[in-house]
């Protein structure tokens, strides 16, 4: 793959990244100020992360730290092609007196949707935010996140050809894009329990704040911390704390995140009624619900939520309005426990930064969610076996 950064792009405010292999080719950009700079490490970690295929060989067409070549072959298995010197060379303007800004900063990556709601009132003020505008497609999004003091970073790497399942990090662009400019320590981000298996799970873990710093290249060579603010939180629980702005916000929010007539948005809607009490009738589903459901086995959270919501709701309404369960699924329904579900799961904990963790642990007991118990462990790992086998992850 051959990799150019257009360098002469940012006397117009543009950082412009071009992807070309054979008869593929992706060019996108970032908006940046006119007095913009970013060191190579950076741009490496920038264009790994937004990668829109994955390749094996990496020919840039500026000079990369051996460093960076190392993490590179180490955790992509990627071969640098072109040329790597042992300094981390800095593009764009100068900064002031040549030194750049301290790392202190902690900034929230901010989308406006209900898990990031919820990260922004548990966080309240003990970091910023930072939102990305993908564009036109994500408007909706935007026309939100922009009512608040966020720092918005303006890209197109999203249009396609992207493919979003290739690495999650994508969604730390703008973080990594803006590090060495504003001096970015740390980015925290929205992600819930049941989003994989990692998280979905209650073993002890050591504090894995620290470790994206030392093992996941993009925040190492950006020279980032990366923390979760939600990971100890389901579904239920980011709904629960975005609730705390108010029904009027957390709507927004939704409206937001989810297209009109799809089962994500019924399930965001019947959290918050469950939450607030609000009865929940079957013509109201009808109404609501999408006219095709997903199936059981095709989404991880999906399952985890049908799971919920049959336990909840019952097996038969599930079935007919939020998830078309198969028979196995249905069967391991009937009794499975999901009291874990509306809890928080403190082995999670860990990813957030000390002092947030126990910020967190307040909240959450000062609007009733609790910390699982030895009933809830046993629950949540009967539900990881049961998975375990259709999503082929080990139990």
């Amino acid at each position: 793959m051959d990799i150019r950064v257009q360098f002469d792009s940012l006397k117009d405010g543009l950082l412009v990244i071009e992807y070309k292999e054979d008869d593929f080719l992706k060019l996108h950009s970032y908006e940046v100020p006119l007095d913009f700079f970013i060191k190579s490490d950076r741009l490496v970690a920038l264009i790994t992360s937004c990668r829109p295929k994955q390749f094996s060989i990496a020919n840039f067409n500026f000079p990369i730290s051996g460093n960076a070549q190392r993490l590179l072959e180490r955790d992509y298995n990627i071969s640098v092609s072109s040329k790597v010197v042992e300094d981390n060379k800095l593009f764009g303007v100068e900064p002031v007196l040549g030194i750049l800004p301290e790392r202190s900063k902690r900034f929230l990556s901010f989308s406006g949707g209900v898990d990031s709601l919820a990260a922004k009132y548990l966080i309240g003020r003990d970091a910023d935010i930072l939102s990305i505008d993908y564009g036109p497609r994500f408007q909706r999004e935007s026309d939100f996140f922009t009512k608040w003091q966020t720092l918005v970073i303006k890209t197109d790497f999203r249009d396609k050809p992207f493919n979003e399942s290739i690495d999650w990090r994508f969604m730390s662009a703008g973080a990594i894009l803006m590090s060495d400019y504003i001096g970015i320590e740390t980015v925290i981000f929205g992600t819930i329990l049941e989003a994989s298996p990692y998280w979905f799970d209650t073993i002890y873990r050591s504090s894995i704040f620290e470790e994206p710093r030392q093992y996941q290249p993009p925040f190492a060579l950006a020279d980032i911390k990366s923390g979760q603010a939600v990971t100890s939180l389901s579904e239920f629980g980011t709904t629960k704390v975005a609730h705390c702005f108010g029904e009027e916000i957390l709507g927004q929010s939704i409206r937001s995140a989810a297209d009109e007539k799809t089962t994500k948005k019924l399930r965001k809607i019947l959290l918050g009624k469950i939450i607030t009490g609000e009865e929940i009738t079957e013509q109201w589903a009808k109404d609501s619900g999408p006219d095709v459901l997903p199936k059981s086995g095709a989404s991880f959270a999906d399952d985890i939520l049908g799971l919920y919501f049959a336990w909840k709701l019952g097996a038969d309404f599930t079935d007919k309005y939020i998830l078309k369960m198969d028979e196995e699924f249905a069967s391991f329904s009937n009794g499975a426990d999901m009291h874990f579900f509306e809890k928080y799961n403190q082995f999670n904990l860990s990813s957030s930064p000390p002092d947030l963790k126990r910020k967190f642990i307040e909240v959450f007991k000062e609007i009733g969610i609790e910390p699982y118990n030895d009933e809830d462990v046993a629950a949540l790992q009967a539900v990881r076996s049961f998975l375990s086998s259709r999503f082929k992850f080990k139990p």
